[in-house]
């Protein structure tokens, strides 16, 4: 079995060695990996972002790989699990309507309290005003985020008033407008792939009832499908260069 692990950091290496023990693992593959994964055995290193989800289907296509191991929530989140599907190769990892949990902070907060699912108590503010009013209302110690994905930063543990104060403006004088509207575009373009892969997911699944009787209907549900997946293309290479662009500022 050909594997693919994508990512670079210390969780990559430590999936990708512990794959490589596995003897039905014939290679490893590692994109883009660092340095510790070029040494281990059976790993090599493919130069591959992990956000260029066209270069790394068509490796998996070339080099006919069976297992896919998503490392970093970015890929997750931007739907590469969803773009993978039809390639006949098994992904570990989830699709993008449910990476929001890890993706978005205030997104998994709602679905628990949707859900029942025990959690803390949570107040969004998309105001730093409002946020520091807040303070004013409630008991430390106390616990404050910022939305979205973080590198594993962006949170801050406090029992200090002002500690608390001076982070809600850092967090929200980095939040330029240039940043928000960003943000906001983003979140526009993840919103229409993830209806549209949906809406191909419900084509797909209807098609098989015409598969026997083929004509117009079947013939139409498989143009909408193409454009779909041509829909869905076309907006993850307008994600890419948005992130690109936004990157370079």
């Amino acid at each position: 079995m050909k594997i693919l692990v994508i990512g670079q950091g210390g969780r990559e290496h430590a999936i990708a060695w512990k794959l490589a023990k596995s003897k039905r693992a014939e290679a490893i593959f590692v994109a883009p990996g660092n340095g510790g994964t070029s040494h281990e055995e059976k790993c090599v290193n493919i130069d591959i972002d992990v956000l260029d989800f066209e270069a790394i289907k068509q490796f998996i296509l070339d080099h006919s790989v069976s297992l896919v191991v998503v490392g970093p929530e970015d890929p997750l989140v931007q739907g590469i699990k969803d773009y993978l599907i039809g390639c006949d190769v098994m992904v570990f990892g989830p699709d993008s309507v449910a990476a929001q949990l890890e993706g978005s902070k205030i997104y998994s907060k709602e679905f628990m309290f949707e859900n029942n699912i025990p959690t803390g108590e949570a107040k969004f503010f998309s105001e730093a005003r409002l946020a520091k009013e807040y303070l004013d209302k409630i008991n430390f110690p106390i616990v404050l985020k910022a939305d979205g994905l973080a590198a594993g930063k962006g949170v801050l543990v406090t029992e200090n008033r002002q500690a608390a104060l001076d982070w809600i403006v850092n967090q929200f004088s980095n939040s330029s407008n240039t940043e928000k509207a960003y943000i906001d575009e983003k979140n526009r373009i993840n919103k229409l792939i993830n209806q549209t892969i949906k809406e191909t997911t419900q084509l797909e699944n209807n098609l098989g009832f015409f598969s026997n009787a083929k004509g117009k209907m079947f013939d139409n549900f498989q143009v909408k499908i193409q454009k779909n997946n041509e829909k869905i293309t076309n907006l993850r290479d307008e994600l890419k260069k948005l992130s690109e662009a936004y990157h370079k500022k």
